[in-house]
């Protein structure tokens, strides 16, 4: 009997507490979560990348073939990116990264896109003079690589050449 009215008064007493324990049990619920959502949102710091020289024998690997916009190296021998109709190509770290075309951004000379996006990066190569008053294939234009935040981590403004390869 006497077993019963303890664990009767156990009971009673673990009751009246237990207002003020789920409120600060929800509290602290809600502050924990709270630190996960800022934690999950947090961005990190954008990186600043320069696309490396695509040489010939990149191009020849990827059969990197046909008509194309290029954005030439500011010494205008090499290439920093290739668009094509279907794809475009940078070199970071030593690998190409392919990026596919956005085919809602404006068309440019040989069905080539101004936007490009991929898993990690997007690119925009943009020829600043239309084509009329555009050399024999090149002009003046410029690239814009964004990263996966659509932060800006590279920007020239050099030589697109436009050609059949």
């Amino acid at each position: 009997m006497r077993l019963v009215i303890l664990a009767a008064g156990l009971t009673a007493l673990s009751a009246c507490g237990s207002g003020e324990d789920t409120q600060s049990k929800a509290a602290d619920d809600a502050r924990d979560i709270a630190m996960v959502e800022k934690a999950q949102n947090m961005r990190p710091p954008a990186e600043r990348l320069v696309p490396e020289i695509i040489t010939d024998s990149d191009l020849e690997e990827k059969d990197i073939l046909g008509g194309l916009c290029a954005v030439q190296h500011p010494s205008g021998i090499h290439y920093l990116a290739i668009a094509r109709p279907d794809d475009a190509w940078i070199k970071l770290d030593g690998e190409l990264v392919r990026l596919g075309p956005d085919k809602g951004s404006p068309e440019q000379p040989y069905g080539t896109w101004t936007k490009y996006d991929g898993k990690e990066y997007s690119l925009r190569m943009q020829l600043t003079a239309n084509e009329a008053e555009m050399e024999p294939g090149a002009g003046p234009g410029e690239i814009l690589v964004r990263d996966s935040f659509d932060r800006e981590v590279f920007r020239l403004s050099t030589q697109i050449e436009c050609k059949e390869r």
